[in-house]
């Protein structure tokens, strides 16, 4: 699969250079349902406004996450939600409005330090 999804990452960039925005964002995803856990398709497919917010939505259910990456379909929801803020000193802080989005620590049970600053409700983890 992982072969499958760089196939059309390299297309999608192809196209990419085109400007063929159509071609591109169907490679970007093809990429990504091969391989989720390529950011960088993510990141272009969401990042250039190519699908609107119910497409976001439907596509990210579509994406197939290993038990071991969780975390990555909570990190992507979170940027499809716009709830993803980067707080001055560079760490990313993620609403509390939705609890089930959390670090990988905290999937495990593990107490995060952070959590409890200043009790403002939000939790930091990084990236």
């Amino acid at each position: 699969m992982y072969l499958l999804g760089l196939k059309h990452f390299i297309l999608a960039k192809a196209y990419e250079t085109q400007e063929n925005n159509i071609c591109t964002a169907e490679n970007y995803k093809l990429s990504l349902k091969a391989n989720p856990e390529n950011f960088e398709a993510f990141d272009w497919l969401i990042g250039n406004f190519l699908l609107t917010y119910n497409e976001k939505l439907d596509f990210l259910w579509e994406l197939r996450f290993d038990e071991d990456n969780k975390w990555l379909q909570d990190y992507y929801r979170s940027w499809v939600l716009e709830e993803v803020i980067s707080d001055p000193i560079g760490q990313v802080v993620i609403s509390s409005t939705d609890p089930t989005i959390c670090s990988p620590e905290g999937r495990r049970g593990r107490h995060n330090p952070l959590s409890n600053v200043e009790n403002s409700g939000l939790e930091f983890t990084s990236p």
